[in-house]
C-alpha cells in the first residue's frame, strides 16, 4: 500500500526520466493496480469506489511511478508471485489529514502542530479528512507493508517525527497489524524563507527510525535537483524501496540496502569522530566534504575539515578547540557527498 503527497502520486505521464521507454515496456500481467479516488469525509467511511487493473502501458502511465517501479522490481525478483499495489496519495496534503482525527486530538504535540496548518487550494488540511475516506475503508485488507512519501507540506514543523510516528501507529492499530512501514526522505529543495526548514524535516524522518519499530527509510538526495520539488528520476526511488522489502520481508539478500545513518560521535581533544550505521566502504564523492560542521559549548557551528578513517569520519576545525556537537548537510539544498560501498547517500543529521 502506497500513500503520501505529490511525489508518491506522480505519474509517468506527468514526466519522468526515460518515460516513453518505461511506459512502452510496462506489460506485467502479474502486477495489478488499485488507485483510490481522492475523497474526504468528516466521519470514517467503509466503502471506496474503484477496481483492480492489470499493469499495461495504458494503466501504468497514469499510476504512481514510484509504486510501479517498486512493483516491477518485486515482480522481477519474486518469480510467479502476483504483486498488488494500492495507491492512496494526494498532492499537497500534510500528514495530519492522513491520521485519524481522534489520534491527532489525543496527542498535544501533534494537535498543536495541526492547528498551525494553512488552507490550500489543492487538498484538505483538516485532520482525519483523507484518512476517513481513503484509508479507513481499507483498514484490515491484508497488506505486506506500506510505502510513504510525504513531508514537503509539513516543512516548518519541528515535531514532524512525532506526527509521522502517530500516523504509523494509527494505521497499524486500524489494521491490527504491525506491518513494515518504509518511507522516502524528502529531497533537498530551495524553499523560500530560512535555510533549514526542509532539512529539519529530513532529520525528523531519520529520527523516526529510532522511535518506531519495523520502519525503514531511503535517502534520495543524490538523484534530486534542488530547483524541482518533484524529482523526475523516480525509478531509483522505487528500486531502493523494493530492495528494502526484498531483503527484510522476502528474505532475499540484496547486500547493503540502507544509507549511512548517524550513530554517535567520540571526542579526542580537538578531534571529533563520527560513526555511522551501514558504513562499510564509506567514501566521499571527492577527496573530502565541506558539509560537516562542528560546534563547541557556544553552539556556533564552523565548517570542519573531514577525512575518512576506518569507515568513520574524523573532523577538526581551527575555530573549534573542543567540539561538542556535529551536523552534516544541514541546509535545505545540501546534497550528500558521503556514500557507503553500496553507493547509497548518507542522511543529513544533527547530533542531539
Amino acid at each position: 500500500m502506497c500513500s503520501g503527497q505529490s511525489n508518491m502520486e506522480w505519474t509517468p505521464a506527468a514526466g519522468i526520466v526515460n518515460g516513453e521507454a518505461e511506459i512502452a515496456g510496462a506489460n506485467y500481467p502479474d502486477i495489478r493496480f488499485f488507485k483510490a479516488v481522492k475523497l474526504t469525509a468528516k466521519d470514517p467511511q467503509i466503502n471506496m469506489p474503484g477496481s483492480w487493473e492489470t499493469c499495461t502501458p495504458l494503466t501504468m502511465k497514469n499510476f504512481s511511478a514510484i509504486s510501479y517501479f517498486f512493483a516491477q522490481r518485486l515482480n522481477t525478483e519474486l518469480t510467479g508471485v502476483p504483486i498488488g499495489i494500492i495507491n492512496c496519495s494526494w498532492g499537497g496534503t500534510p500528514a495530519e489529514v492522513w491520521i485519524a482525527e481522534s489520534d491527532v486530538a489525543n496527542d498535544k504535540t501533534v494537535a498543536e502542530a495541526a492547528v498551525k496548518l494553512t488552507n490550500t487550494q489543492w487538498g484538505p488540511n483538516q485532520p482525519g479528512r483523507a484518512y476517513n475516506a481513503m484509508i479507513n475503508p481499507l483498514a484490515g485488507f491484508k497488506v505486506a507493508g506500506v510505502l510513504w512519501y510525504q513531508g514537503e507540506s509539513n516543512v516548518g514543523s519541528h515535531v514532524y517525527d512525532k506526527t509521522l510516528s502517530t500516523l504509523i501507529e494509527t494505521w497499524r492499530a486500524a489494521w491490527q497489524d504491525n506491518f513494515p512501514f518504509y518511507y522516502v526522505q524528502i529531497t533537498p529543495f530551495n524553499y523560500e524563507g530560512n535555510t533549514t526548514q526542509g532539512v529539519t524535516i529530513r532529520n525528523a524522518q531519520r529520527k523516526v527510525l529510532q522511535q518506531v519499530t519495523k520502519t525503514d527509510m531511503v535517502v534520495v538526495s543524490d538523484i534530486s535537483p534542488v530547483n524541482d520539488i518533484h524529482p523526475r528520476d523516480k525509478k531509483p526511488v522505487g528500486v531502493r524501496l523494493a530492495n528494502l522489502a526484498l531483503k527484510n520481508i522476502y528474505g532475499i539478500d540484496k547486500g547493503v540496502v540502507n544509507s549511512p545513518l548517524y550513530k554517535n560521535f567520540k571526542l579526542n581533544g580537538s578531534k571529533l569522530t563520527v560513526y555511522f550505521e551501514n558504513a562499510t566502504g564509506l567514501h566521499f564523492t571527492n577527496k573530502t566534504s565541506h558539509l560537516f560542521e562542528i560546534a563547541g559549548t557556544d553552539g556556533v557551528y564552523h565548517i570542519a575539515k573531514a577525512k575518512i578513517e576506518n569507515d568513520a569520519v574524523v573532523l577538526t576545525s581551527k575555530e573549534v578547540a573542543k567540539p561538542t556537537q556535529v551536523r552534516f548537510a544541514w541546509h535545505n539544498t545540501a546534497q550528500a557527498n558521503l556514500f557507503n560501498g553500496a553507493d547509497l547517500p548518507a542522511s543529513s543529521f544533527i547530533s542531539e
